[in-house]
Order: structure tokens, then sequence, then C-alpha cells
């Protein structure tokens, strides 16, 4: 019988999308689809060290801005939210969104009387930070998160963050693979346009064959 969890064999990797303003938006949007990334990811908080867009509006602007790759949240605070609203939303975005979001499957929920399980896949949601020695981006992680989040990081950044040169990282992902992680998603730390670029010409071709 085959339970809701379930495991692929294609290895997908995606981004977090740029907020800030409507240029940095679609141009990192337009970027990560034309590098070959396979998503990208909204958060969601109630408040952060930076403004945070909300998810379902960024994703629906980003999706008349792209045509192929996938749009998901990779947090999405429904208490906070009324449930006639938010599957009013869903529907809307995915029926111009042509089903590209991840969002369908609360919609599923939603509809279906009978509550039955929807399957799902495995992640790993990776800070990002790329430098030439392991320590130093280790370092700089550690310091980055902790502002963040005013709690010490560096334990956290080493085992959960994606640190150092390119063959550095592929090894870090090769672990996580090995753990059943099979769709990356990653938020640079530093640089994220030069981040996204170095990811997608020397990590995305390797990535493909892991296994």
């Amino acid at each position: 019988m085959t339970g809701p969890l379930q495991f692929h064999d294609e290895i997908r990797c995606g981004v977090v999308a740029a907020g800030g303003s409507r240029e940095s938006a679609l141009q990192a949007a337009r970027s990560a689809e034309a590098l070959g990334f396979d998503s990208i990811w909204a958060g969601d908080h109630i408040s952060f060290h930076i403004p945070i867009l909300e998810s379902l509006t960024l994703l629906s602007f980003l999706a008349a801005a792209t045509e192929r790759i996938t749009l998901g949240t990779a947090v999405y605070l429904v208490p906070l939210r009324p449930p006639a609203l938010i599957a009013k939303i869903t529907s809307t975005l995915d029926v111009f969104d042509t089903f590209r979001t991840n969002i369908e499957t609360i919609q599923n929920h939603a509809l279906d009387a009978n509550r039955e399980e929807q399957p799902f896949g495995t992640a790993a949601f990776l800070f990002t930070l790329l430098d030439d020695r392991y320590d130093v981006a280790l370092d700089r992680a550690a310091k980055k998160l902790e502002q963040m989040y005013r709690v010490p990081f560096r334990e956290a950044a080493a085992k959960y963050c994606l640190l150092g040169r390119p063959e550095d990282c592929l090894e870090q992902m090769q672990r996580f693979v090995a753990s059943g992680a099979r769709h990356f998603i990653l938020s640079p730390l530093s640089n994220a346009s030069d981040t996204i670029a170095t990811v997608a010409r020397e990590i995305l071709p390797e990535l493909r064959s892991l296994r």
C-alpha cells in the first residue's frame, strides 16, 4: 500500500523568492526560471527583521511573470487567515497559474469531504552562503542568522546550511539526499543573484545526478 509520503528519483532545486521591490522580485524570479531552477518559494512571518511580503500575493505576481517554474509556500500561517478567504485566493491562483503551485494540496483538502490523505514529498530548506573556505562561510552564516533570529546559531548553521565552495555544497546535499530529501529550497544569505548564478552553473548539473 502506498502511503502519503512519496520518494521520487528526481532531485529538484528551488530558491526563496526575493522581495524588497517590484523590480528585484521580477528579476529574481525570471532569472531563476531561465537558469533552470525547478521552483520559487515564499515564506511567511508575522514580523521579521526585514519587511516580509504576503505570500500568496507575491506568488500571484510572480505567476504572471513566469511560465514553467513551480511556485510554493515554504511556510503559510493558515490560522492567521479566514479559511474561506484562503480557499478563494488559492483557487483563483491555481486557475490563472495552471496548477503550478503547491497550494492545490490545500484546496484539495478543503474540497474533499472525506478528508483523504494527499501525497507529499520531502524537502530540505537550506540557508546558503558560498565562500572559498568552509570555515569562513560558517562564521558568516552563523553571524547573519544570529542577527536575524537573536539566538545562537553556529551549531544549527553547521547542520542545516549550505556552506563553502560548490563542491562542498554538493557533498552536503548528497548527505541530505541519502537521508531522503528530494527537493532543495535555497535561501541565499549574501549576494543572492551571484549565489543563484553560481549554483545554476556549478551545482545544478551535478545535483541532477545525485541518488
